[in-house]
């Protein structure tokens, strides 16, 4: 363990005692909302915000990070879970107990970007029908691989071949207006989506400087990905229309996927905490 390494809670149970009755509190007083997506008061749509309430709302993230030693991309990735999940006034109860006090959490993005491009079953790679680009992707998740250290200049090569192959990104589709006719209207490409998101992953690693909400486009890519492969795939379906095809994705297939993103947010936690004690 390198010596600059930051513990979860700086290895002090009460610290993440007092956080967790913080949030466990705020569940209880309905703070929360119940789902994120249906939420509309301002103090229910962040719970990163509500835990730093007088930092400004674009430096919450770093401030709950200095004060728990836990990297802000996780802290992100959490939220990003909470804007889509459903039960979402459980989440920040839920994230920061599975947290166990000491652990080394610096290893986890990389297994969450890596199963975001390649591993999950819905993952980035699913949605390139290219060779190459399903190449690019491979070549960005080996970066993320454990133990693996990070070569900056291939990072960037591979950031600039993934944003050219990006180009072309939109898709003339007819799609069901509400009143029965057919519209043409354009779509973002799957592939361009999830080649953008390759594109922010290796872009993460390149930078001396690391923005942890480099880690969170990587997630929102992987939910648009998702969402415009289901527009496309339904486009025919009568049972939707242009109105609500993309609402009944947000409502009901988005909260599936955040779901599943939030176990492997988890298991990466725990995996942490595990091989730390092992």
């Amino acid at each position: 363990m390198a010596d600059d390494t930051i513990l979860a809670y700086h290895d002090s149970e009460s610290l993440k005692k007092a956080f967790v009755k913080q949030v466990v509190t705020a569940r209880e007083n309905k703070v929360f909302a119940t789902s994120g997506f249906k939420a509309i008061r301002p103090n229910t749509q962040d719970f990163i915000s509500w835990l730093a309430p007088s930092a400004k709302r674009s430096e919450a993230s770093q401030v709950v990070s200095q004060r728990l030693g836990i990297p802000e991309e996780l802290l992100l990735l959490s939220a990003a879970i909470y804007q889509r999940i459903k039960k979402s006034q459980f989440v920040a109860e839920r994230f920061l107990a599975a947290i166990e006090t000491g652990s080394d959490l610096s290893g986890c993005t990389n297994k969450i970007l890596k199963w975001i491009l390649v591993d999950s079953s819905s993952a980035l790679i699913n949605h390139c029908k290219k060779k190459g680009s399903k190449n690019l992707l491979k070549r960005c998740a080996e970066m993320f691989g454990e133990g693996n250290e990070i070569d900056q200049k291939v990072a960037i090569e591979i950031e600039l071949e993934c944003r050219e192959r990006a180009k072309s990104h939109k898709l003339r589709r007819k799609l069901f207006m509400p009143d029965g006719t057919r519209a043409e209207l354009d779509l973002l490409r799957p592939e361009f989506i999830a080649l953008w998101g390759a594109a922010r992953a290796a872009a993460w690693q390149a930078r001396t400087v690391r923005s942890a909400y480099w880690v969170l486009m990587v997630a929102d890519a992987w939910f648009r990905a998702e969402k415009e492969s289901f527009v496309e795939k339904n486009q025919d379906n009568q049972e939707f229309r242009t109105v609500n095809i993309r609402e009944h994705f947000d409502l009901e297939v988005a909260p599936i996927l955040a779901e599943a993103l939030f176990d492997q947010l988890i298991s990466a936690i725990k995996d942490a905490a595990s091989n730390q004690n092992s």
